[in-house]
C-alpha cells in the first residue's frame, strides 16, 4: 500500500516537472522610442519662493528665489512593448523528486502517507520551489510618431532678485501698516513709527508678513542701539547731499567725501537723542487751518499743523561737540535736526582746523583812533573805538607776499565801542598759503634763517567824516620763534583733551585714518614744488626695500632737475632694543636714503639733511607687530626754499 502511494507521488512529481516549462504573454503597451526632434517652445517659471532678511530692526529686504525651465516639444517614434513571463521547472523537479525518494526511504515509507493526509502539501511545495521564472520584453516599431510637451528638468536655472511689487503687512503692538517695497526690495517703517517705538523705552516685537512668509524683529532699547538709528538717518542726509559742515573760515577741508567729514559724522550719534515733539495746542491747530484757507485763496502753499500725528526730531544733548583727531581739533555747534520722511538740509558750523596751522600763525595787533585789530590764536577780533557806528568794508591778510581777500563775506557794521565776534582765519590761511608744507617740518637751522611777514589791511568808513579810511601794517617774525615748541604743545594738547573730554577720539585710533587727509594738494600753494616721502624698514635693518625704489627715484629726479630743492630726512625706530641701539639704527636709516639719492643722482650732500630720532617719535602702537612696522621708518620732505 505504501509503496503504491509512493510510486504515484514520484510519478506525479516527474510528470509535473517535465510539463512545467512554459512562456506566458502578460500584456502589451505603447512606449516612446528614439527621439526624432526637439523644439524649445518657451521659458517657464516654476518653484518661486520668498526670503525675508533683516537689515536692521526697522528695515528688511525681500528676495524672490525663482527657477526657470525650458518648456519643450519632442517627437519620438512609437513602439509596442510586449511583456512575457517564462517558467522552467525540469531540472529543479528532477532534483526534488530524488530528494523526495530519499526522504521516503529514510522514513520507511511514512512521508507519502503523511502527504496523503495533508493533501500532498509537501509535494506541492517541492514542485513550487523547483520552478524558476523571469520576465522578458519584446519591442516592435509601429511606424507611428508620438508628440510630447513637458518641462525639461535638465535646463533648470535658479536666481535671486529683489521683490518690488505687492504689499508687506507690518504689525507693531496694536498698530498695523501696509508698506510697498522699493526698487531695491527694501521695506522700512515710517520714521514717525520708528520715533514712536524708540520713545517707548521698552522692547517691542515687529512682525513682518509677505506672501505667507513671516519675520520678527525687535525695536531698539539700549542707548547704543538707538545711536544706530541716529547714524542711519545722518547717513541718509549725507546720501541725499543734505548734510554739510561749513567752516566759518572756508578752509575747504570738509567736503562730503572727506575722511574727516565721515569721522565727525560717526561721532555725532553719541550727542543726539530721538525726541517726540509735543503735540500742537488746539489754538495752534486752529491758527494753522485758518492760515491754510487764506493761503489757498491767495494761491500760496501753507504750512499745516496736524493734531493727529506726532512728529519727532533729533535733539542734541549739549550745545557743542568738541572734536579732536590727529592734528585737527575744534568745536561743532549741534543744531536740532528734523526727523522726517522728507528731510531738510542740515549744516553744522565748526571752527575745526589743524592745530599745527594755528601754531604757525603769529600774534598781531594794530590800531588807529577809530579801530583796533587783534589777531591771536588764529582768531581775529575787530573793535570800534569810536562813539559812533562804524562800517568795515574790506579786510585783507598779507602773508609773505600773498594777499588773502576773502575774509569778510560782506561789509561789517559795528556799534559804538563794540567788538566783533571772533573771526577764525587759520583754515583759510592754511588753504591759501600752505603753512604746514612750508614750515611744518623745519629743523632749527632752517627755521632760524627764515622770516614771516604778516599783516592785516582794513578799509572802512570813518565814523566822524564818513570818508573812506584805511589801516594797514605788516610785521616781521622769526619762523624759529613761531614753531620751536609746536611738537611739544601738540603732545600737551593730546594729554589735556584726554583729561577733559571722555568722548574725544583717542589719537592712536585715528592717526592712521587721517594720515592721508593732509595731502600735498591740500596743504601748500600749487605754484610751489614739494615731495613727501615715507619708507618702512625690516626689524633691525637699514636696507631699502625694493617696493620703495620707485618713489625714491622720483624724488631723485626732482632733486636733479631743480637745483634749489632741499630736503629733510628723519629716521625712526620701534622700541625693540635699547635707546642707544635704536638711535644709531634710525640715523643709519636716514643716511641710507640720503646716500641713495646723492650717489645715484649726484645730488650735493649739503642739500639733504639726515637726522635720527630713535624710538622717541612713534606714530603707532609699539605693543603690536603692525604698529612696530609703521614705526620702523623714515619720513622726508623735499621742497624749494626761497633765499
Amino acid at each position: 500500500m505504501v509503496w503504491h502511494v509512493m510510486i504515484k507521488v514520484v510519478a506525479l512529481l516527474l510528470t509535473c516537472s517535465l510539463a512545467a516549462c512554459s512562456t506566458t504573454k502578460l500584456y502589451s503597451d505603447t512606449i516612446l522610442g528614439k527621439e526624432l526632434s526637439r523644439t524649445v517652445l518657451e521659458k517657464r517659471e516654476s518653484g518661486s519662493n520668498y526670503t525675508l532678511k533683516e537689515i536692521d530692526p526697522y528695515t528688511l529686504n525681500i528676495v524672490k528665489n525663482t527657477c526657470t525651465f525650458n518648456y519643450i516639444r519632442t517627437e519620438n517614434s512609437e513602439l509596442i512593448r510586449t511583456t512575457y513571463k517564462n517558467e522552467e521547472c525540469v531540472i529543479g523537479g528532477i532534483k526534488y523528486t530524488f530528494a523526495y525518494l530519499g526522504g521516503t526511504a529514510i522514513s520507511w515509507g511514512l512521508l507519502p502517507v503523511i502527504d496523503l493526509f495533508t493533501g500532498f502539501q509537501g509535494v506541492r511545495k517541492m514542485y513550487s520551489d523547483s520552478c524558476k521564472s523571469d520576465i522578458t520584453y519584446k519591442t516592435e516599431e509601429t511606424g507611428n510618431k508620438v508628440t510630447k510637451e513637458f518641462l525639461d528638468e535638465t535646463t533648470k536655472v535658479c536666481s535671486n532678485g529683489p521683490v518690488t511689487s505687492g504689499f508687506v503687512e507690518v504689525a507693531t503692538g496694536d498698530q498695523t501698516f501696509t508698506l510697498t517695497p522699493t526698487a531695491d526690495g527694501l521695506v522700512s517703517l515710517p520714521l514717525r513709527q520708528i520715533g514712536y517705538l524708540e520713545n517707548l523705552d521698552k522692547k517691542t516685537t515687529i512682525v513682518w508678513k509677505y506672501e505667507n512668509n513671516y519675520l520678527r524683529t525687535a525695536s531698539n532699547v539700549t542707548p547704543e542701539q538707538k545711536q544706530a538709528t541716529v547714524k542711519k538717518y545722518l547717513n541718509k542726509l549725507t546720501d541725499e547731499k543734505l548734510f554739510t559742515m561749513a567752516l566759518n573760515d572756508k578752509s575747504g577741508f570738509y567736503k562730503s567725501d572727506n575722511k574727516l567729514n565721515e569721522a565727525i559724522r560717526n561721532q555725532l550719534p553719541k550727542y543726539y537723542r530721538l525726541e517726540r515733539v509735543a503735540n500742537p495746542s488746539p489754538e495752534q491747530v486752529r491758527q494753522s487751518k485758518t492760515a491754510n484757507r487764506l493761503a489757498k485763496n491767495e494761491n500760496q502753499v501753507a504750512k499745516v499743523v496736524s493734531d493727529a500725528e506726532p512728529t519727532y526730531r533729533l535733539v542734541p544733548t549739549q550745545e557743542r561737540m568738541y572734536f579732536k583727531a590727529g592734528d585737527y581739533s575744534g568745536n561743532l555747534e549741534l543744531p536740532v535736526i528734523d526727523f522726517n520722511e522728507q528731510p531738510k538740509p542740515v549744516e553744522l558750523k565748526t571752527n575745526i582746523v589743524a592745530r599745527k596751522a594755528n601754531n604757525l600763525l603769529p600774534e598781531y595787533q594794530n590800531e588807529d583812533r577809530n579801530m583796533k585789530l587783534v589777531f591771536k590764536e588764529a582768531n581775529l577780533r575787530v573793535t570800534n573805538k569810536s562813539d559812533k557806528e562804524m562800517k568795515l568794508n574790506k579786510l585783507s591778510l598779507y602773508y609773505n607776499g600773498k594777499f588773502i581777500d576773502n575774509i569778510l563775506e560782506q561789509p561789517m557794521t559795528l556799534a559804538p565801542s563794540a567788538t566783533s565776534n571772533e573771526i577764525p582765519l587759520a583754515g583759510v590761511i592754511e588753504r591759501e598759503v600752505g603753512l604746514l608744507a612750508k614750515y611744518g617740518n623745519l629743523n632749527e637751522k632752517q627755521a632760524r634763517r627764515m622770516k614771516i611777514n604778516f599783516g592785516l589791511g582794513a578799509a572802512y568808513q570813518d565814523p566822524e567824516s564818513n570818508a573812506p579810511a584805511m589801516m594797514n601794517k605788516v610785521n616781521t617774525y622769526s619762523v624759529y620763534d613761531v614753531v620751536k615748541n609746536m611738537a611739544e604743545t601738540a603732545r600737551l594738547d593730546d594729554h589735556m583733551v584726554s583729561l577733559i573730554d571722555d568722548k574725544a577720539i583717542p589719537p592712536s585710533e585715528l592717526r592712521e585714518m587721517f594720515s592721508s587727509v593732509m595731502k600735498t594738494s591740500d596743504t601748500y600753494d600749487p605754484t610751489e614744488l614739494q615731495f613727501d616721502l615715507k619708507v618702512e624698514f625690516d626689524t633691525g635693518k637699514a636696507t631699502i626695500r625694493k617696493e620703495y625704489l620707485s618713489n625714491l627715484n622720483k624724488v631723485g629726479l626732482a632733486l636733479k632737475k631743480y637745483p634749489k630743492m632741499r630736503g629733510i630726512i628723519e629716521g625712526h625706530s620701534d622700541n625693540m632694543g635699547s635707546e642707544e641701539v635704536n638711535q644709531k639704527l634710525s640715523e643709519r636709516r636716514a643716511d641710507a636714503i640720503k646716500q641713495y639719492l646723492t650717489k645715484k643722482y649726484g645730488v650735493e650732500p649739503d642739500r639733504i639733511q639726515a637726522e635720527g630720532f630713535g624710538m622717541a617719535r612713534p606714530i603707532a602702537d609699539n605693543d603690536t607687530s603692525t604698529g612696530r612696522a609703521q614705526n620702523r621708518r623714515i619720513e622726508g620732505r623735499f621742497m624749494q626754499f626761497e633765499g
